[in-house]
This record gives structure tokens, C-alpha cells and sequence, in this order.
């Protein structure tokens, strides 16, 4: 059974936000496409929460091979795992 670690509770540092990754296959990367975005915190919304770059479209397709592939097993996996 897996157990879920507690969120951090510090008290946020103002600092500048670290880049969005995406994860595929297990790996983080930075996205690889044309189109950038700042992602704001929807409950305050001067708050940016991170700069994102979108994946390119072969980062997308790679994404989809790994889900794909990794859908067996957690299609096997009992709820309460």
C-alpha cells in the first residue's frame, strides 16, 4: 500500500518561481514548444505560480507512447494501492 507524504506547510518565500516540467516516461523535461505561459495561482491571481513552456508536439506523442504503455499495469493495480 502507498502512503502519501504530507503537503509542506512553510510559509511561501518570495523568491522568483521555478519552470514548469513536464513529466514523461518517468523523466522531468522542459517543454520544448513555441508558446510560453505564466501560470497564476487561481485563488490570487497577481501570485504567478510558475512560467511554463508548452511541449512540443513530439514531446506529446511521447507522453501518449508512455501512458500507453504504462496503462496495463495501472489498470492492474487494486484501488487501494
Amino acid at each position: 500500500m502507498s502512503t502519501i507524504d504530507s503537503p509542506d506547510r512553510s510559509p511561501a518565500k518570495p523568491s522568483r518561481p521555478a519552470t514548469a516540467l513536464n513529466l514523461i516516461g518517468g523523466a522531468w523535461s522542459e517543454g520544448r514548444g513555441n508558446v510560453s505561459r505564466d501560470v497564476f495561482n487561481s485563488a490570487d491571481t497577481a501570485e504567478m505560480l510558475a512560467p511554463v513552456r508548452e511541449a512540443a508536439p513530439e514531446q506529446v506523442d511521447e507522453a501518449c507512447v508512455a501512458a500507453a504503455r504504462a496503462f496495463p499495469g495501472w489498470r492492474a493495480t487494486p484501488a487501494p494501492d
